[in-house]
């Protein structure tokens, strides 16, 4: 599943947000309200998602949707690179 499409469903469904709501622009705690217990959520389910281990401080930097986009990039890539 595409990271931007993995991370949006894990929103819609994990967190009840409404789906017109999510764009790269979106900022996690300003429009979505998200808290440190719902960053820890999204990072544990994210985790069980991409079936690897997420830094937390390169998760806990994210400030936006796209942040958070690019951060999974970064984790498939990497697992990626480690099987080749």
């Amino acid at each position: 599943m595409e990271n931007k499409k993995l991370v949006d469903h894990l929103l819609v469904d994990y967190f009840e947000v409404d789906k017109n709501k999510i764009n790269e622009d979106t900022r996690l705690i300003e429009d979505l309200g998200f808290d440190s217990l719902d960053s820890v959520d999204m990072l544990v389910v994210l985790e069980s998602k991409v079936k690897t281990k997420i830094d937390p401080n390169d998760f806990r930097q994210c400030k936006t949707l796209s942040d958070v986009y690019q951060v999974v990039e970064k984790i498939k890539s990497e697992k990626t690179n480690i099987s080749a």
